[in-house]
């Protein structure tokens, strides 16, 4: 003996446990332990028909090489010892056995008094009847009464049974049954009544622990005994405990909670909605829809209204009874996992900083809001964050602090869960308070490309340090969530030189179009290329947690006024200095440089003219016509007041207004405006001179005027 190893049932087999209340000592062991592993069968001390058995498969079962005899039966001795401790004998084994008939059945015998254990004239036995009903029976003398009988079986599909017996003479007999077929939970069932056992059978005195197996030839090999475990257990009570509760399965309204116990639990109890509570949401989403469904023995599953996707919910249980009738009394809480198979904790990937006092946590997964959102969780030299942002698989933190530029700063984070209650271990990340790649920015688009070619994007380095472009995304942008859209990776190893350009495009044959310079600076992104609309649209440069670097809302009306085709024409920047969103930076390539100039410097680059408290034309003559030499006019202003309003109106030689360039524009410091020759109707003004006037006034009725003169002609 002694060989008992725990084994998966491979289904729905028959297993009964037996437990009745005796009296033993303390020490006393398990009699019986026994799982059939060993092919020498017969084991020392079992008797009986052993040779109709074999235990060749890892059970003891009836051979093909017997001659199929009926019936076949085997016992082994067995006895507790007399003491004065009460304790609960448990019966424990796994029995398979056809539908019972007349000459088909099985018969466990938890003590007989006999080694011949069908010869036993004083027993306890479980056996199974015609109508597929489980019985506990004892004989007296050869005398048999019938005990206890449970409901229909449904044709031995029988997970286990359990007998108690208390010291107030009480017995219980609990049967779980499931499908043979799919081994799906079906039920519990529980009978129970008050019998004094005999004097006659007593579990102190030398029995045997037996098996009978009934058969027809056809069904020899149906049957089966494994696992055999006879031992006597303390008496449970102790009350039910929550194991886990997770979402099983949701749809658009609704989720699925399965809630597992630590034990078998009381089916009605069990079931009961108002036993149930989610403490996380809204007082009118806590209670189950309607009441829930008993899965499995220690498993309930309950409908709820869709709980909140970004939050791990805590449900609390009261009132749920074991089977053995204890009740808890004091009620358990659990998380509600998403996943039952996601045992791994939350990582925090990467530190960022965003700007001055903010840094960016992303984490390799959806981290839960509650805890994500706790200013307590993060600190940085034992100062905790002013304020969290949660964002789902990252949180962006705002600190009373400023970063100090190339410093390296240490971000402390713990107590942080996943959405399956996966708790993060404490973690420090590092970051760096770097603003060199700020100096990228957007300085050239093609967005309308001839047939068969691709958009391209230029991208200037405007500082005096070589940025990596590793970390470096080019976007467009999602107008409806806010926020940018189609991210491509640009390159895993370039790296883009102080004052230089580098151009990101699908399209490698982009020199057979235009003129290329430098083609080492075209780069192919690792993924597809964002879509840029042709009549209008934005594209984006941002580092890969999403900040934003630079950032251009283009459309075709930004093209000059007189091309009659802007297919395969890009929009030039004009100035490194001006905003990128500024309209007046932007302007058509020129028709001498091919209509775009990839990896070089702009056809229509200029450097404004600033003149302190003035105003500065350039061009003085100008000529629209789109053929890439002064085709703009260029209104610079500069003023020690950066508080001023302005007008820009344009009138002919005749006085009269052509065009209101510019009404109540907000101006800073200084800044440009620029003129392509056309008036309100957008059409092109005749050849002759023009009076530029602009007027500036602030709040305290501050004012200035200007008039400058300027010609239009076309060569």
């Amino acid at each position: 003996m002694g060989r008992f190893l725990h084994k998966r049932i491979k289904y729905c087999a028959l297993v009964v446990c037996a437990m009745l209340a005796v009296t033993l000592p303390k020490n006393s062991a398990a009699q019986l332990v026994e799982d059939f592993s060993s092919p020498s069968w017969p084991y020392a001390g079992w008797v009986g028909d052993t040779a109709k058995f074999s235990t060749a498969t890892g059970k003891l079962r009836v051979p093909d090489s017997i001659n199929k005899p009926s019936p076949a039966s085997v016992a082994v001795p067995y006895n507790f010892l007399a003491g004065d401790t009460v304790y609960d004998l448990q019966f424990d084994f796994e029995v398979l056995s056809a539908i019972p008939t007349s000459k088909n059945y099985v018969s466990v015998y938890l003590w007989g008094d006999s080694a011949n254990i069908e010869k036993s004239q004083n027993a306890l036995y479980i056996t199974f009847n015609t109508s597929k009903q489980a019985q506990l029976f004892q004989s007296v003398g050869g005398v048999a009464t019938s005990l206890l009988t449970t409901n229909d079986t449904i044709g031995y599909r029988i997970v286990k049974m359990t007998l108690t017996k208390t010291l107030s003479n009480r017995f219980t007999l609990i049967m779980r049954v499931c499908d043979r077929e799919t081994s799906n939970f079906l039920r519990a069932d529980t009978v129970s009544t008050t019998h004094v056992l005999p004097s006659a059978i007593n579990f102190t005195q030398q029995g045997y622990f037996g098996v009978r197996f009934t058969y027809s030839k056809t069904y020899y090999n149906r049957f089966y005994l494994d696992n055999v475990n006879l031992r006597p257990l303390v008496p449970d009570t102790v009350p039910p405990s929550v194991r886990s509760a997770v979402i099983a399965s949701s749809d658009d309204n609704n989720d699925m909670v399965l809630v597992t116990f630590n034990e078998d639990i009381d089916s009605a109890t069990a079931v009961n909605a108002s036993n149930y509570r989610i403490l996380t949401m809204p007082s009118a989403q806590q209670l189950p829809l309607l009441n829930g469904t008993l899965l499995n023995a220690n498993q309930v599953m309950l409908q709820f209204s869709k709980l909140s996707a970004d939050e791990l919910h805590k449900i609390r249980v009261c009132g749920v009874k074991d089977l053995a009738g204890n009740i808890m009394t004091a009620c358990d809480t659990a998380f509600v996992r998403r996943s039952a198979t996601d045992n791994n904790p939350p990582t925090a990937l990467s530190a960022v900083a965003r700007d001055e006092n903010t840094v960016k946590i992303t984490f390799d997964e959806v981290v839960d809001k509650v805890t994500a959102s706790n200013v307590m969780n993060y600190a940085i030299s034992g100062v905790n964050p002013i304020q969290v942002e949660y964002l789902g698989s990252s949180v962006l933190l705002t600190f009373a602090l400023s970063w100090q530029e190339l410093v390296t700063y240490n971000l402390h984070l713990e107590n942080i869960y996943d959405l399956s209650a996966n708790i993060m271990a404490p973690t420090d990340l590092e970051f760096v308070f770097d603003t060199t790649y700020r100096n990228l920015i957007i300085n050239e688009i093609l967005f309308n490309p001839q047939v068969g070619g691709e958009d391209f994007v230029e991208i200037y380095n405007k500082s005096g340090y070589a940025i990596p472009l590793s970390g470096i995304v080019l976007a467009a942008w999602d107008a409806s969530n806010n926020r940018i859209k189609s991210v491509c990776r640009i390159s895993d190893t370039a790296v883009l030189g102080p004052h230089d350009y580098c151009v990101v495009t699908r399209d490698t044959i982009l020199s057979r179009r235009y003129t290329v310079l430098s083609p080492e600076k075209v780069i192919c992104p690792l993924n597809v290329m964002p879509p840029f609309n042709n009549g209008e649209g934005t594209v984006v440069i941002a580092l890969k947690d999403s900040a934003i670097i630079d950032r251009f809302d283009y459309t075709e009306k930004m093209h000059n006024t007189f091309l009659n085709n802007v297919k395969g024409v890009s929009l030039e920047r004009r100035s490194f200095d001006l905003a990128t969103q500024n309209e007046s930076n932007w302007h058509s390539a020129s028709k001498s440089a091919g209509y775009a100039t990839p990896t070089y410097k702009n056809s229509q680059s200029y450097n404004f003219l600033y003149n302190e408290g003035d105003i500065t034309i350039d061009p003085i003559v100008f000529s629209p016509d789109a053929d890439g030499y002064n085709d703009v006019m260029n209104l610079s202003y500069s003023f020690e007041n950066c508080d001023y309003t302005a007008n820009v109106f344009i009138y002919d030689a005749q006085g009269r207004l052509v065009r209101r360039l510019e009404r109540n524009a907000i101006l800073g410091c200084n800044g440009v405006f620029s003129w392509d020759g056309t008036n309100e109707a957008k059409a092109r003004c005749q050849i002759g001179n023009y009076v530029v006037y602009m007027e500036v006034f602030d709040a305290k009725g501050n004012k200035q005027s200007f008039k400058k003169v300027v010609t239009l002609m076309v060569r």
